[in-house]
């Protein structure tokens, strides 16, 4: 399952209903690949300084055409579950890597936290992905604990020259 789905079956199961495409929601996100995600302003003002910002303007609220959010409909997606999921699992480092992308665009602080926490469980079975991505976040803390995962792992393979 990816984070999706995971997160989409926990949340439905604790509130009923998905957290996006709510009929009542205030606020349309166009993402860049064309989906219309319907959410509320206060989930996304709560997370996201630049939310907060924009939606403190008055004549926002007048124009009632979709926000453009400038990410795939999946990864905007599985950022609004992270804005609500405490403990979240994520699909893959790769993922990760666009998500914090978003998080510091769009000024998701304690998202981009809990994502962060969530790598730290994934490098030990993706080492190299890990310190790939501990590379473009230059991460220090993540690149030792990609370095260490390689090192045991290189350890307990045996190689066969012949």
């Amino acid at each position: 399952m990816t984070i999706d789905e995971d997160t989409q079956t926990s949340l439905k199961a604790s509130t009923g209903a998905a957290i996006f495409d709510d009929p009542d929601a205030d606020i349309t996100l166009l993402s860049s690949d064309g989906h219309e995600i319907k959410v509320h302003s206060y989930l996304l003002r709560s997370e996201s300084t630049v939310f907060r910002h924009m939606f403190n303007d008055k004549n926002f609220f007048d124009d009632h055409s979709p926000l453009l959010f400038e990410a795939e409909v999946s990864d905007i997606r599985s950022l609004i579950y992270l804005m609500d999921a405490k403990d979240p699992n994520l699909g893959s480092l790769e993922q990760s890597s666009r998500l914090l992308e978003l998080c510091d665009k769009y000024g998701l602080y304690k998202v981009e936290e809990r994502i962060r926490k969530r790598i730290a469980n994934l490098v030990p079975q993706k080492p190299w992905e890990g310190f790939v991505l501990a590379s473009r976040l230059n991460d220090v803390t993540l690149a030792k604990s990609a370095l260490r995962s390689m090192a045991t792992q290189s350890n307990t393979q045996s190689f066969n020259l012949s």
